[in-house]
């Protein structure tokens, strides 16, 4: 193509002119575009925009069939897009610059943010690939990905999300500036990726303090993600989770606190080793070691006993999981399976009512006391049936 492209319409006005080749092994693009008022939802195109307009200019001027081997820029500016309940955005200038820089591709958004020999298309491979090396019964690739040989470097800043919000409908919020950076080695077998997100907000719930730190520093894969959480009450909940990763062995760590006058918070800590079967199509197992451990709920420390889990082609065996304290106690013990032969039996003693409704997320009316006695589940994962035989003191309905 090599000309004047325009459409004038009611719903928005483009005018393109330039030139771009895609007959060649290498395409070449040189042309400059402006939209006016253009309504993605009256032209059928989306069904997300609805009494929306978009303009903008584009200046594009490269060789190269995507990203990965591109050479050139393209300059976007003077984008507004004009939305009903001040929804709408606007953006002066963005410019992408990508190329040959030395022996290295560079990609520049403003500044430089990624730097090395890398594949866009392949970047989920490589991390899929690295943590294939230490947990691979769970990590597995499919024969026909194309085999990644990145090595780059990446430092992105994100000072507002007003793009993401409102341009492609993400439900996110930055309110301090967040950032993100590390590298990628295929051929070394090296990961590495600092995230800092000092506050934001996804979905309407407010996070502070975020961190993510992800690293291969020898013969493991180590992670820890730490954060804090408002919670709908006002309180702020702390959480941690610490991943360590080796020889199809995994060891995860979680914490959590509150800040309030009562406390809830503690550790919960397992060692997980998976496997596979063999054959054509083989089934992930997994057994998996509950930790000693205590917990804090409403100021009150309880126990986590030693236990086993195993997970095998479907099916879920608990073998004697207890949490307790003096006087009270839940156990589980049995097979969470379809089976209608297959049973778990949940042993309670002096378990507050609302604890155990509060987990199955039944809140039609509210039951207090503390029951006694146990529960017996059959065909859980399939059509759930339960009998009980349940003592409960100073029982009331609705605090009545």
């Amino acid at each position: 193509f090599n000309g004047h492209l325009a459409l004038n319409d009611n719903n928005g006005n483009i005018q393109i002119d330039g030139a771009f080749n895609m007959a060649h092994q290498v395409s070449d693009f040189n042309l400059r575009a402006s939209v006016e008022n253009l309504r993605p939802n009256e032209l059928n195109l989306s069904d997300k925009y609805v009494d929306s307009d978009i303009s903008f200019n584009l200046l594009a001027d490269f060789q190269g069939s995507s990203i990965n081997d591109m050479n050139g820029r393209i300059l976007l500016d003077s984008l507004v897009m004009n939305a009903p309940e001040g929804q709408g955005y606007s953006l002066d200038n963005f410019t992408l610059t990508a190329g040959q820089v030395g022996d290295e591709k560079q990609v520049q958004i403003l500044s430089p943010f990624i730097r090395g020999d890398y594949s866009y298309q392949t970047i989920p491979t490589s991390i899929l690939q690295t943590m294939q090396r230490y947990i691979p019964s769970l990590v597995s690739l499919k024969q026909n990905n194309k085999k990644p040989d990145n090595n780059f470097k990446f430092d992105i800043q994100l000072n507002n999300a007003d793009l993401f919000k409102k341009m492609f409908f993400i439900p996110l919020e930055v309110h301090m500036p967040a950032s993100l950076r590390g590298y990628v080695n295929d051929r070394d077998g090296l990961l590495r990726i600092e995230g800092a997100f000092p506050s934001f907000s996804y979905n309407g719930t407010l996070y502070e303090s975020t961190t993510l730190f992800c690293d291969t520093p020898s013969d493991q894969f180590n992670c820890q993600v730490r954060g804090s959480m408002l919670m709908n009450s006002g309180a702020m909940l702390t959480l941690s989770v610490d991943a360590k990763a080796k020889e199809d062995r995994l060891k995860t760590t979680f914490n959590w606190g509150n800040n309030t006058d009562v406390t809830y918070g503690g550790q919960a800590s397992a060692v997980t080793r998976f496997s596979k079967t063999k054959g054509k199509s083989p089934i992930l197992q997994a057994d998996i070691d509950i930790l000693p451990t205590h917990i804090v709920m409403k100021d009150t420390t309880w126990n986590i006993h030693s236990s086993h889990i195993a997970v095998d082609s479907g099916k879920i065996y608990v073998d004697n999981f207890l949490i307790e304290r003096p006087g009270q106690h839940l156990r589980v013990d049995g097979r969470i399976t379809k089976e209608p032969t297959d049973s778990c039996i949940v042993d309670l003693k002096n378990i507050n009512v609302q604890y155990v409704l509060d987990i199955v997320k039944f809140d039609d009316v509210e039951f207090g006391g503390l029951a006694t006695g146990k529960v017996l589940l059959k065909s859980i994962l399939n059509k759930p049936k339960m009998s009980t035989r349940l003592n409960v003191h100073n029982f009331t309905v609705n605090k009545g």
